[in-house]
């Protein structure tokens, strides 16, 4: 094989002779000619057809990327094998076939290889093609085209660092990534038309603000990591995907990931400047996500103050998270769907801030949401809170049209409650129109209230089923607070069922009235109230302090633990559901009646005519029958 020349034999003959480690003996490294002179392949042996049109038989295998330099093919389709990547390996290799019309420049590293680049150990020297000596010829080796390539046909180091790699995939053109295991990654900025990233088990991030922070993206999906693993040092700062700043993005996708650590597992954060068009985050389960105030602690974290966007977050399970486990904010538009995620004992390691209000779910500053099946099992700090924005900023965002369905909130660790409609005091309408329907609440041992009406307008709980168990002292099950009627007006409490067991010498109230004056009243319509105690002392209301002129409406509920004469009560007129009665002729729909939220009914006298409301506007009636 004079000049070392490849000369072809048959296939069959060369895996029969010699097999493939005996061609690799046979061919040599192919690393560079006698004398300095360039190996060149000189001819291509072409198979029986049973590896496709394109495929041919190895001139030549190699031990790793570094003996490409200096090997030239003679014409397309040649092709040679690379055991591995990195000497001494054999992942990152396969096979290769010379492109004699592409350009050295663009060699990669990953998908292209000049063979006049030279190899010095630095894999991002390479990468980069720094020392290229002929960048104006033609002719690269090129990696055989897949739809997916892994961090490791990128010169990622086996089970240890692939940060270079995975910059440098992320860069290239190819749309699917497969991330190996047990290897450690970095920050990784980016730009792309379309990614899908998928994970490998026990995938380590490394350095300060580490994780993936896409940018301008038409399409980005991350799937199936597994226990990967983030800082437990808050100053790390680590985020498993957050969108960079001004990050535009058409589809975001996380799905299908588990992982603990870091400040926040999903950081969908779409606001100052950035947007995004569709955002899909579901079957993650984060746990230990560190940190107690703004921007730390958080599971998954959702917000768009832009005008449209939607959001899918469901059947998500986060685990300990230090301030919030499912938080959305600053959602004035497009609607954002919360289904069967799992909160489980928030809050646990927290410290510094324990006894403040940082429930499992909040939703602030959001309009638009609706709820179904989600369940917080073990809380510090409260289940849920709806409120509006109280930053000094110059548009605020009000809190409406939030609806949540079939709730499951158990196993309270202190005493704030559940359930928090307003919690800083609002202006006079930044908090409407919000709805949960369908609470299944367990409490045992800790007197935490099922929900607070704190602040707001068109508040509504319903078809509520509260146990506690094994309670001692005195403990409630709702908190209905005094306010002016321009902070707080037209509450709904009704379908209440509470049962309280191995209680024998506590106090209990169904209902605590609280923070009153005579300017301040409870506007509140009660309805359908049934308990079954065995506590000491039982009463439907315990009255703190006497607020005069209470405007509380009661139907199919007992008034024991009001003042006689103190407060206005009044029967609910004849009305078996939450529904509005308009006397005067309307036209439809329903005139100027507003909905106090999604789904409520309206009846009109002057035709006979029954309504419902699939908004929160006048013009959101739909007629029934």
């Amino acid at each position: 094989m004079k000049d070392r020349d490849i000369v072809g034999i048959s296939r069959r003959k060369l895996l029969t002779f010699a097999g493939m480690a005996g061609a690799a003996a046979l061919y040599g490294t192919m690393a560079g000619a006698a004398g300095g002179s360039v190996a060149q392949v000189t001819e291509s042996v072409y198979g029986d057809g049973d590896c496709g049109t394109d495929c041919c038989v190895p001139v030549a295998v190699i031990d790793d990327m570094s003996s490409l330099h200096g090997c030239m093919g003679s014409e397309s389709k040649q092709h040679l094998l690379v055991r591995g990547y990195h000497p001494g390996t054999t992942v990152g290799g396969g096979r290769l076939f010379w492109n004699a019309a592409l350009p050295r420049t663009v060699h990669d590293g990953g998908i292209y290889f000049s063979p006049t680049a030279p190899w010095t150990g630095n894999i991002s020297d390479y990468m980069a093609g720094v020392g290229e000596t002929e960048p104006l010829n033609y002719g690269v080796w090129q990696r055989e085209i897949r739809t997916a390539c892994s961090l490791y046909d990128w010169g990622g180091q086996f089970e240890s660092d692939c940060r270079a790699a995975m910059n440098a995939a992320l860069a290239s053109d190819v749309e699917t990534i497969v991330v190996p295991d047990r290897v450690t990654l970095g920050q990784h900025v980016f730009d792309c038309e379309r990614k899908v990233i998928i994970g490998g088990r026990e995938v380590e991030f490394a350095g300060a603000n580490a994780g993936y922070r896409p940018r301008n993206c038409d399409y980005i999906e991350f799937k199936d990591f597994s226990a990967l693993r983030m800082s437990m040092n808050v100053e790390d700062r680590h985020i498993f995907v957050g969108p960079a700043g001004g990050a535009a993005i058409g589809k975001f996708v996380v799905r299908n990931c588990s992982g603990s650590g870091g400040i926040i597992g999903v950081a969908a954060s779409f606001e100052n400047g950035r947007s995004i068009g569709r955002c899909e985050i579901t079957h993650n389960d984060f746990s230990d996500l560190q940190g107690e105030v703004g921007g730390q602690g958080y599971g998954i974290q959702y917000a768009n103050e832009n005008l449209d966007g939607t959001a899918l977050i469901a059947h998500n399970k986060v685990t300990r998270a230090g301030r919030h486990s499912f938080y959305i904010a600053r959602n004035p538009g497009g609607l954002v769907e919360l289904i069967g995620n799992i909160a489980v004992d928030h809050r646990e390691h927290a410290t510094a801030t324990r006894n403040n209000y940082r429930p499992a779910f909040c939703i602030a500053r959001s309009s638009h949401v609706i709820g179904f099946g989600n369940v917080v099992d073990g809380y510090h700090d409260g289940a849920w809170l709806i409120d509006w924005e109280n930053e000094p900023v110059a548009n605020p965002l009000f809190c409406r049209g939030i609806a949540i369905y079939a709730s499951t909130i158990k196993n309270p660790r202190n005493f704030l409650n559940g359930i928090s409609f307003g919690n800083l005091s609002p202006s006079a309408e930044a908090l409407r129109d919000i709805a949960f329907i369908g609470v299944d609440y367990v409490c045992t041992g800790v007197p935490a209230p099922l929900f607070a009406f704190n602040y707001g307008h068109n508040l509504l709980i319903s078809q509520i089923s509260a146990r506690f168990d094994q309670m001692t002292g005195v403990f409630r099950m709702g908190m209905l607070t005094g306010r002016t009627e321009a902070d707080s007006s037209h509450h709904v409490v009704e379908h209440v069922r509470v049962r309280v067991t191995n209680s024998p010498a506590a106090i209990f109230a169904v209902f605590r009235i609280q923070l009153g004056s005579n300017t301040q009243q409870i506007r509140t319509c009660i309805r359908q109230v049934d308990y079954v105690s065995d506590a000491a002392v039982n009463k439907t209301f315990d009255a703190q302090l006497l607020v005069n002129n209470r405007r509380i409406e009661l139907m199919g509920c007992e008034a024991d633990g009001l003042a006689e004469g103190v407060p206005s009560r009044a029967s609910f007129p004849s009305m078996p559901w939450n529904g509005l009665i308009v006397e005067a002729a309307a036209t439809t729909p329903v005139g100027t009646a507003v909905p106090h939220y999604f789904g409520q009914e309206c009846y009109l006298t002057h035709n006979g005519t029954f309504w419902k409301a699939n908004g929160t506007t006048s013009a959101d009636w739909v007629k029934l029958g």
